[in-house]
């Protein structure tokens, strides 16, 4: 029986690299909007440079395409009520965990708890500060 030599030998390096793209390849689809361009021939700079927006046309003038909108008087904006609500009743638990520790006289035990209610209420601050800003 005949046994191929690539089944005994092992192969050394990298494999070899894979073929370059073609290049009319082009991984983007055509939107439903948009309508194949014709293609330059090869030699002929295209009229923008590649990444620019394309130009206006002459005589009309150049507008965003999306304009913001103009308030005159913007609403205030609202605090976050539910979020608050949660890190409240989030806060609380630790809070009574910590006031039963001090009842019952153990300082020590009520350390935890009160670490995570000022975390609590560090991340609460936070949260509202870079809201207003």
């Amino acid at each position: 029986m005949k046994t191929r030599s690539r089944d005994s030998e092992t192969t050394h390096g990298l494999p070899p690299p894979p073929a370059p793209t073609a290049r009319d390849a082009n991984p983007w689809t055509l939107g439903a909007g948009e309508k194949p361009r014709a293609a330059a021939p090869p030699g002929v700079p295209s009229g923008t440079p590649s990444g620019a927006p394309p130009a206006s046309p002459p005589g009309k003038p150049h507008r965003p395409r999306f304009p913001a909108r103009q308030v005159e008087h913007p609403k205030p904006r609202r605090p976050p009520l539910v979020a608050l609500m949660i890190f409240a009743v989030v806060a609380l638990v630790p809070l009574g965990a910590a006031l039963r520790a001090l009842a019952a006289g153990a300082t020590e035990d009520a350390i935890g708890p009160l670490i995570a209610v000022g975390f609590i209420a560090f991340m609460a601050w936070r949260a509202l500060r870079s809201r207003r800003s």
